[in-house]
């Protein structure tokens, strides 16, 4: 309605606005005497209403409504006359865009013509170099552009006459350093278990006894000051809970770091091992081992790690449900640990990836020693890793032992071996200790150990 007031005065020339200006101020007048008789006569104010006041609000709104119908026709001749420009402008620039692009199309043609050509001669010479003649030289051409890339070529040629030569240098210098790498990683890893070891003993020996310490100061504290304060009991309380799950803490750390069977030899370390997965992943194992294997400590270290990785694998990877390891000494020195599950199997490339730094620290565990490791898929789905090392050297880097490529696994034959009733027992009692179940060995079955 402002809009209205301020855009229909009794001066446009628009005669359906004079009309709807005059029809209003009518009936604002009309409503104004409305009012009045309200308060005095509202008898006579209804008649009013109905006799002038409601033809006048009758004819305000059929003018409203012939002006709105005007509005619209004009807007709908606009918008056509605004569509018909634009189709108009639309087609021009589609044609005009059009004649451009043949025009572009033809100078690109032209242009690649006359590039293309000298271009084929050199792409002849590269072909050339390629198959390893790089002492031929490209054809000479008497274009600038051209002829900078023929000498390109030719120092391109010179510069790979020299590459060759360095390259075979470097072949020769790197055959030298992988040796020499070998033996930085078997230190490396000697010094690893060593500060392992450290490490365990003086979390053991420190921070245990600490813990143990501060644990019985605070009962001599609650002892002497308990009947001065009874809120200092339910406290001491529990920091001794907190002193208690430090000291559980500090217990599986050193076991992670150094674990104590490992001192006593490879079986009961490898029984230790074993006793820890059902709690871990509800895997049914088994053993089969001779009562003792004589090694010394950095292979029964060495063998511990590839069967810490392998079981690992097969707890993250493997989808399996049992396990079995068989460890053996045969009559060569040579220690054999076999590891079989019924998992899912192993993709082959992930056994060469980069990215499967498990799977190669175990192999270089096992040259150090002059071993190898061999993985396989088995007949009835899984893997089976074979680990062979030589059992009478401390360090035997310097042998280098290549993994086996598909010879059969040898038969753990000529021990006097004991297939576990449990994880854990060597056959020493019939007693399954806790979480620990047997299992039948899996048949022979690939991801798992090598995953």
């Amino acid at each position: 309605m402002r809009w209205f007031e301020a855009n229909t005065r009794p001066d446009d020339g628009d005669p359906l606005l004079t009309k709807i200006a005059l029809l209003r101020q009518h009936y604002w007048a009309a409503q104004d005497r409305l009012f009045v008789l309200v308060e005095q006569d509202p008898q006579a104010a209804r008649s009013y209403y109905l006799a002038d006041v409601l033809g006048l609000q009758r004819s305000y709104v059929r003018a409203l409504n012939q002006l709105i119908r005007v509005e619209e026709a004009c807007a709908s001749t606009t918008a056509a006359r605004t569509r018909v420009e634009y189709e108009r402008a639309l087609y021009f620039l589609l044609a005009f865009s059009g004649v451009a692009l043949l025009l572009a199309a033809a100078v690109g043609i032209a242009v690649l013509r006359s590039i293309t050509v000298p271009l084929e001669d050199a792409a002849i010479w590269a072909r050339v170099v390629a198959q390893g003649n790089l002492d031929a030289e490209p054809a000479a051409c008497g274009r600038d552009e051209v002829g900078q890339l023929a000498a390109a070529l030719r120092q391109m040629a010179g510069a790979l006459r020299l590459d060759r030569a360095r390259r075979q240098a470097t072949e020769r210098a790197l055959r030298e350093s992988r040796a020499q790498l070998r033996q930085w990683i078997a230190h490396a890893e000697a010094l690893q278990e060593h500060e392992r070891l450290t490490l365990a003993r003086e979390l053991h020996d420190e921070l245990g006894q600490s813990i143990t310490a501060l644990r019985m100061e605070l009962g001599l504290l609650r002892m002497r000051f308990e009947h001065l304060d009874p809120a200092l009991a339910p406290q001491v309380a529990r920091a001794k809970v907190i002193l208690d799950a430090m000291l559980r803490t500090m217990r599986g750390m050193v076991s992670t770091l150094r674990p104590g069977p490992l001192d006593e030899g490879l079986v009961p370390a490898a029984e230790w091992l074993l006793a820890t997965l059902p709690e871990r992943a509800g895997l049914a194992c088994s053993l089969i081992a001779p009562a003792d294997v004589p090694t010394g400590q950095a292979v029964r270290v060495a063998v511990f790690r590839i069967l810490q990785e392998a079981l690992t694998n097969v707890v993250r990877h493997a989808h399996a449900r049992t396990v079995r390891v068989t460890i053996a000494l045969d009559e060569a020195g040579r220690l054999r640990l076999q590891v079989i599950d019924d998992g899912i199997g192993v993709d082959p490339e992930a056994l060469t990836a980069s990215h499967s730094f498990g799977v190669v620290g175990m192999r270089e565990r096992a040259r150090a020693f002059g071993g190898w490791i061999d993985f396989r898929e088995t007949a009835g789905g899984g893997t089976t890793l074979l680990a062979v090392l030589d059992a009478t050297s401390e360090r035997a880097a310097g042998k280098g032992g290549e993994d086996a490529g598909g010879s059969a696994v040898p038969e753990l034959a000529g021990q006097t071996t004991v297939e576990t009733a449990t994880c854990g027992s060597r056959g020493r009692s019939s007693i399954e200790p806790a979480g620990c179940r047997n299992a039948a060995p899996p048949a022979p079955t690939q991801q798992g150990a090598g995953a």
